[in-house]
């Protein structure tokens, strides 16, 4: 069973924050939607409490990778039978009709002044592939976890390819009452052994960017991150580049679907790279850019590979 303790650095000393009596479940589908960070950073949020033949799922929402993603909010303790509902949930949103899917987030993406095609062409989304089940991500969040449930998530993710993040939040308090949210993540897919080069998916990747027109783009990034010992983690559409020590951290993600305006999206997150080198936010920022999508062309992307070159051409990992 996970204990997690917290001091607040004082100039008398360390002093142990207790745990707050705030009831966090009744909160946390409102801040994830105002805020997906809280889960993943570039997450989308398409839809909220969407029927399903399943049921309700609570949140809807696509990641950088252009996954949708399925967010089950839990009172109390995460559960197998709440993996088990998940798991519905998300086999559901990969099989649906295109027509009924959309249908679905239309309302939501509309009051929110935006559509699913305008995700799909500003961002790293993908339009469906006729005939072929959806990629999903499932989020399951609760204010802790029954024992055994990263073995069943392991399973999942190891023999059957089914991507599973759990994530556990704690409220503690200070002496002088102010609250501090702490999240514990947990990314099966991300712990893995290193996988010799080539892989079969990383080139089936490198073939889609070559036909997309964003070949050359594609090899740049792969060759500056093998060049940093950094790891390219591909998915379906797109890869995500991570610290080798920590492969849930994206420090940016490309996408190789093809947009009508010819331009490649990379998403950039200069926090990550404060996170695990020796390097200011700021100064990641300014060579990277902000946070958020980039539309680059292969002279951008040769830029950026410079810059990136240059912020890690000489810095060390602080932590994995």
């Amino acid at each position: 069973m996970r204990q997690i303790g917290l001091w607040q650095v004082r100039t008398d000393g360390p002093a142990k924050l207790r745990p707050s009596g705030v009831e966090l479940e009744a909160y946390l589908e409102d801040w994830i939607e105002r805020d997906p960070s809280l889960l993943q950073q570039g997450l989308v949020i398409v839809g909220r409490q969407v029927a399903v033949e399943g049921g309700r799922l609570d949140l809807l929402g696509l990641d950088p990778q252009g996954r949708w993603a399925v967010i089950e909010i839990k009172s109390g303790q995460i559960r197998r039978e709440t993996i088990a509902q998940a798991l519905d949930y998300a086999s559901c949103i990969a099989a649906m009709e295109r027509e009924a899917l959309y249908a679905k987030v239309a309302d939501y993406l509309q009051r929110r002044g935006s559509s699913l095609d305008a995700l799909f062409e500003e961002y790293g989304g993908q339009a469906d592939d006729p005939g072929e089940l959806r990629d999903v991500v499932m989020y399951v969040v609760g204010t802790g976890r029954a024992p055994g449930l990263e073995r069943m998530i392991d399973y999942l993710s190891r023999a059957h390819g089914v991507p599973v993040v759990l994530v556990s939040y704690e409220v503690f308090e200070t002496a002088e009452g102010q609250r501090i949210l702490v999240r514990e993540l947990t990314d099966v897919e991300a712990k893995g052994a290193a996988v010799e080069s080539p892989r079969p998916e990383l080139e089936d990747l490198r073939a889609k960017a070559k036909r997309a027109g964003f070949g050359e783009s594609f090899d740049l990034l792969l060759e500056a991150a093998r060049r940093h010992n950094l790891y390219p983690r591909p998915y379906k559409w797109s890869l995500m580049v991570t610290p080798s020590e920590n492969r849930a951290r994206m420090l940016f993600t490309a996408t190789v679907r093809p947009k009508s305006d010819g331009l490649l999206r990379v998403y950039v997150w200069p926090e990550a790279f404060a996170q695990f080198y020796s390097v200011a936010e700021e100064e990641a920022a300014s060579l990277l850019g902000r946070a958020g999508w980039q539309k680059m062309t292969v002279e951008d992307v040769k830029a950026f590979v410079a810059n990136l070159d240059r912020l890690l051409g000489s810095v060390a990992v602080e932590n994995g």
